[in-house]
C-alpha cells in the first residue's frame, strides 16, 4: 500500500478559487511538465514508454506539449493488454486529447485505479488529487474553446453553469460500460467519520479505515466537485453522443421493484427518454486558460461554495408540537432556527488551504459521530410522553424507540422516523437498557431523556462565476445536491453493483424476492428531485437569491452521466478490478427505502416527492439498529444483523440475506463489529437452545459513543465475497425447502414454484452459524456423492435451525431464549450445497438448488 495522506485540520472553509492555477503561477503546461518531471522516475516514465511509446521525460515544456499531442498509433499500437489499459477508450490515440479525458492516455494512466504497480511495471508513487486536477484542467484548456464554442457544441439546446460530483472509474462501472471514463452526478455523497480524511493514492480515492488505525476509527469520506458548462439533454437525445444515464430506464423497466415514493403515491414511473439530464461539456476553472474569452485581468474567476443543514431536532419539534406533544423545548425558549435544532456550521467544508486536495473537495468535519445535543450551554433533554394508541399524537413506540409515523397516504417522512430516548435524566443518569421492560417504560413515558445530535446533513454546492452570468440564458447556476451521509460500513460494495448482479443472476425479476427480503435499490436509479425546502440565505448575493435552491422539475439530479461520447466507440477489454475505495456518487448510496439510510423523502403540496435529510433516525444509529435486523433492509450493501437477534417469526418477512460470519459478530470469541453480544448456544437435558440479546436492549447510539463500532473486518468484504455470501444463503434456503417439500406441488400440498410461498417458508429457517471454510471435507463430499472437482471455492460452513418456543426475559430480562426444533448442517460452495439433518438420517446428501 502506498503512503497514506492525512490531514488534521478541517476547520477552514471559504469560497474556493476553483483552480490550482493562481494568477501568479505558471501555465498549466508548465505545471503538467513539472508533474511529469516529478514522476518520470517513479515508474511512470518506463510504464508509459512500454505501453504506448509515450515519452514524458522531455527536456522542456514545449517538447512535452508536442509529445502529448502526438498520435501514439503512428509508430506502433497502444498495448491494451498491459494491466490497467484494457479499458482505455479505443478511440484514444494521444497522451492528451483536447477536451476529452477518457481519450487521454496520460490522464487514464495517472487517474485510473486499475493502473497500479504489478509484475509488469513498478510504480513507487502516485499523483495526489491536486495534481490530477491539473491534468484535467490542461485537457480542457487544450481544447482552446470560447464560451460561444461551447454553446455551439450544444446547438439550440439549453446551456447552464452546473456543479457536478465526479470521479474517474474503470470501464465496467461507467454509464456506457464500454471504457474507463469520468462519471458525473449532480448529487455527491460524502460520509461522516471520527477522524480526518485518508487518501489512498494507489486507488485514487478515499478510504474509511487502514491497518494502522484503531479499531473504532472511521475516516470521513470527501467528495470532489467541479463547475462545468453543461447542456440539458433529454434521455432520448443522444445527438451529441452517448452520455447515459447509468441504468437508463431501470426503474421503468422493473415497476414492481420500485420502493420509491413514486410507487407509494401512485405517480407514474418516469421514462428516462422524456426526462432532462444536465450533461457536462466543458470544465470551468480559474485563470486565463479555461475559456479564450477570458485571458486578461487574471482571466476567469470560478469558485465553489457549500451550504448544509441538519434540522432533525427542529423537525421533531415542529411535527410533534403540531400533534400537541410537549417536547419540553418551548418552555425553555430555544431558538429552533439555531443549533442544535438547525445546525449549519461544523458539518462539511472545502479545505482551501490543503494543497494535496486541490480546491474543490468537500470534506465533512471529523468529530464525534454522535453526541448529546447542547443548547444554551447545557445538555438538551426531551420529554417522553405516554403512548396512547387511541390518541393521534404523532408517534408510536417500536423497539423501545419513539417512532414518528410517516404520512399514511404518501409515506413521507416530515421528521426523523426514530428517536433514541433510552438515557433517562436522573441524578444517577439511568440507562434504560439496564432496566426490565424497557419498551413498557418508553410507552408509559412521563420521564425526561437525553437528546442526541449527529452531523449528517443535506445541502447544496453552488458555483460562483459572475463573469459568466450575463451570457447564460439558463438559471444562473444549477447547484449540486450534497448529502453528508452516515458511514458506509461495508464500504467497497455499492448498491447498484448488487442490482446489476441480481439482474444478471435472476433474469425474471419477479423471482427477486427469493433472493432478497427487501429488494435492493440505489439512489442513482431514483428519479426524485432534491430537497426543495432548502433556502439560499439572504446574505448570499452572488446568485439569484430570490429563488429556492432546487425545484420539483429536477428529477434527474441523482442520475450518473458522462461527457457525450461517440456512440460508435467499441467496447474495450473490461478487466475485473477489485477497487477498494469509497464511491462518492449515488450508485453507492441507498435509494429511498422506508425512510432510507443515506437520504429520506418528503412530499410537496403538489404530491411530488423530494429527497431530504431530515427523515432519518435521530440520531441516525437509532434507525440503523432497527433496519439492520430486517434482512439487510439497511440498505442492501450494509451489515445484515438479522441472525444476532431472536427470530422475527411468521409476522415479519425478514430472514438473513447477506450473512455476517461468526467472527464478524463476535460469536465464540472476539469482538462484534457493532458491539452487540453474539448468540450463545446452550445444550442440556431439555434440548438445544439459543440465547439472544433482545433487540429492545441493544443501543447503537451508546455503542457509537463508546467506540464499540469497527469496520476492521467488514471493510475486507469485497463485492465478489458479498455476492457469494448472498448466493450461499439463498442456496441453503432452497436446499432446505426442497428437502422438506420437494420442488413442485406434491403430496405436501406446498408449491415451491410460487415465490410468496417459497419466501414465507424460507423465513421460518434461522441462521445459527456461518463460517468461511478453507474447503469442504472430502469425507462429507464422498458421503453426499459429490465430485470434489465441482466444488470450487469459496466455501461456507453453515448451521441453520427452525425455532420452537421463544421465551423473552430468559435467562435475563434483556435476553430471549429460543428453542431449536430442527437442526441442520450445511456446506455451501459455488456449484451447490451438501446438507445433513434428521431428515437425511444425519447423513450428508447433495442439496437441490435452482441454479
Amino acid at each position: 500500500m502506498a503512503a497514506l495522506i492525512r490531514i488534521t485540520d478541517t476547520s477552514k472553509s471559504d469560497v474556493t478559487n476553483g483552480s490550482n492555477q493562481d494568477n501568479d503561477m505558471s501555465s498549466l503546461l508548465d505545471q503538467v511538465f513539472a508533474i511529469c518531471q516529478k514522476y518520470k522516475n517513479k515508474g511512470w516514465g518506463d510504464l508509459l514508454l512500454s505501453v504506448a511509446k509515450l515519452n514524458i521525460s522531455q527536456s522542456s515544456a514545449g517538447d512535452l506539449e508536442i509529445e502529448l499531442a502526438r498520435d501514439l498509433t503512428s509508430d506502433g499500437s497502444i498495448d491494451r493488454d498491459a494491466p490497467g489499459f484494457g479499458d482505455f477508450n479505443l478511440f484514444g490515440v494521444r497522451g492528451i486529447e483536447p477536451g476529452n479525458p477518457s481519450r487521454s492516455l496520460l490522464y487514464h494512466a495517472f487517474a485510473s485505479p486499475g493502473v497500479v504497480t504489478n509484475a509488469k511495471y513498478s510504480i513507487s508513487e502516485y499523483l495526489d488529487v491536486s495534481e490530477l486536477e491539473i491534468i484535467e484542467n490542461y485537457i480542457f484548456a487544450s481544447a482552446k474553446r470560447s464560451l460561444a464554442a461551447v454553446k455551439g457544441i450544444a446547438g439550440s439546446r439549453r446551456v447552464a453553469l452546473c456543479v457536478f460530483a465526479y470521479e474517474y472509474r474503470v470501464g465496467s462501472n461507467t454509464p456506457n460500460g464500454k471504457n474507463a471514463d469520468l462519471c458525473f452526478s449532480r448529487t455527491g455523497v460524502s460520509r461522516l467519520g471520527n477522524k480526518p480524511y485518508l487518501y489512498e493514492p494507489s486507488v485514487r480515492g478515499f478510504i474509511p479505515w487502514a491497518e494502522a488505525d484503531d479499531d473504532s476509527t472511521l475516516h470521513v469520506i470527501p467528495v470532489r466537485y467541479g463547475a462545468f458548462l453543461a447542456v440539458g439533454l433529454e434521455g432520448k437525445d443522444q445527438g451529441l453522443g452517448e452520455f447515459g444515464p447509468m441504468g437508463k430506464n431501470f426503474l421503468r423497466d422493473h415497476p414492481d421493484l420500485s420502493y420509491t415514493p413514486m410507487g407509494n403515491i401512485g405517480t407514474e414511473v418516469p421514462n428516462d427518454d422524456d426526462l432532462t439530464f444536465w450533461v457536462p461539456l466543458h470544465k470551468l476553472f480559474s485563470g486565463t486558460e479555461c475559456l479564450t474569452d477570458f485571458v486578461k485581468d487574471g482571466g476567469l474567476k470560478v469558485g465553489l461554495k457549500g451550504s448544509h443543514i441538519n434540522e432533525k431536532l427542529k423537525r421533531i419539534q415542529s411535527h410533534l408540537s403540531s400533534k400537541f406533544y410537549d417536547t419540553g423545548w418551548n418552555e425553555k425558549g430555544y431558538d429552533f432556527d439555531d443549533a442544535p435544532f438547525a445546525q449549519r456550521e461544523g458539518l462539511a467544508n472545502f479545505l482551501i488551504d490543503d494543497d494535496s486536495l486541490g480546491k474543490n473537495v468537500l470534506v465533512p468535519q471529523d468529530q464525534e459521530i454522535v453526541k448529546q445535543a447542547e443548547a444554551k450551554s447545557e445538555g438538551l433533554t426531551f420529554n417522553v410522553e405516554e403512548y396512547d394508541e387511541e390518541v393521534d399524537n404523532g408517534f408510536d413506540v417500536f423497539g423501545a424507540s419513539i417512532n414518528i409515523l410517516a404520512d399514511d397516504r404518501t409515506g413521507a417522512h416530515r421528521a426523523p422516523e426514530y428517536i433514541n430516548v433510552k438515557q433517562q435524566v436522573t441524578p444517577d443518569a439511568k440507562n434504560l437498557n439496564t432496566e426490565s421492560g424497557v419498551e413498557n417504560i418508553v410507552s408509559d413515558g412521563d420521564y425526561t431523556a437525553k437528546s442526541y445530535s449527529d452531523f449528517s446533513a443535506d445541502g447544496w454546492i453552488e458555483a460562483i462565476a459572475p463573469q459568466l452570468y450575463a451570457d447564460l440564458t439558463e438559471r444562473t447556476c444549477r447547484c449540486a445536491y450534497s448529502i453528508v451521509a452516515p458511514p458506509h460500513l461495508i464500504p467497497y460494495v455499492t448498491q447498484r453493483e448488487i442490482i446489476v448482479w441480481t439482474e444478471e443472476r435472476i433474469r425474471n425479476y419477479r423471482e427477486w424476492p427469493r433472493l432478497w427480503s427487501v429488494i435492493p435499490w440505489a439512489l442513482s436509479e431514483d428519479r426524485i428531485p432534491p430537497n426543495v425546502e432548502l433556502k439560499r440565505p439572504v446574505v448570499s448575493r452572488a446568485l439569484d437569491e430570490d429563488r429556492d435552491v432546487f425545484d420539483l422539475e429536477d428529477q434527474t439530479i441523482s442520475a450518473i452521466v458522462s461527457l457525450p461520447e461517440n456512440d460508435k466507440v467499441p467496447i474495450s477489454k473490461l478487466e475485473g478490478y477489485d477497487v477498494k475505495r469509497s464511491v462518492t456518487l449515488p450508485d453507492a448510496a441507498a435509494g429511498t427505502y422506508a425512510p432510507g439510510w443515506d437520504t429520506s423523502y418528503d412530499v410537496a403540496s403538489t404530491g411530488m416527492p423530494f429527497l431530504s435529510g431530515y427523515g432519518l433516525g435521530s440520531p441516525f444509529p437509532e434507525d440503523a439498529m432497527i433496519c439492520s435486523a430486517l434482512g439487510s433492509f439497511w440498505p442492501t450493501a450494509a451489515p445484515d444483523t438479522t441472525r444476532i437477534y431472536p427470530p422475527w417469526g411468521s409476522d415479519a418477512p425478514y430472514r438473513t440475506v447477506a450473512p455476517l460470519t461468526d467472527e464478524e459478530i463476535g460469536m465464540g470469541s472476539g469482538v462484534a463489529w457493532d458491539g452487540t453480544p453474539a448468540p450463545v448456544i446452550i445444550t442440556n437435558e431439555k434440548g438445544t437452545f439459543v440465547n439472544y440479546l433482545d433487540r429492545d436492549y441493544n443501543d447503537y447510539v451508546q455503542n457509537f459513543i463508546a467506540g464499540r463500532f469497527t469496520i476492521k473486518l467488514l471493510q475486507k468484504i469485497a463485492l465478489e465475497e458479498y455476492k457469494t455470501r448472498v448466493l450461499a444463503m439463498f442456496h441453503a434456503y432452497s436446499a432446505l425447502l426442497d428437502l422438506e417439500y420437494g420442488t413442485g406441488s406434491g403430496s405436501t400440498g406446498v408449491d415451491l414454484r410460487d415465490t410468496a410461498t417459497w419466501s414465507g417458508l424460507a423465513n421460518l429457517w434461522n441462521l445459527l452459524s456461518f463460517k468461511v471454510a478453507t474447503s469442504v471435507p472430502l469425507a462429507n463430499l464422498g458421503a453426499a456423492k459429490v465430485d470434489p472437482s465441482t466444488t470450487a471455492g469459496p466455501y461456507y460452513e453453515m448451521r441453520m435451525y427452525k425455532a420452537g418456543s421463544i421465551k423473552y426475559g430468559i435467562p435475563s430480562f434483556s435476553q430471549a431464549q429460543v428453542e431449536v426444533t430442527e437442526d441442520t448442517y450445511l456446506y455451501a460452495f459455488s456449484s451447490g450445497v451438501i446438507i445433513k439433518s434428521a431428515k437425511t438420517e444425519n447423513k450428508w446428501v447433495k442439496g437441490s438448488i435452482p441454479f
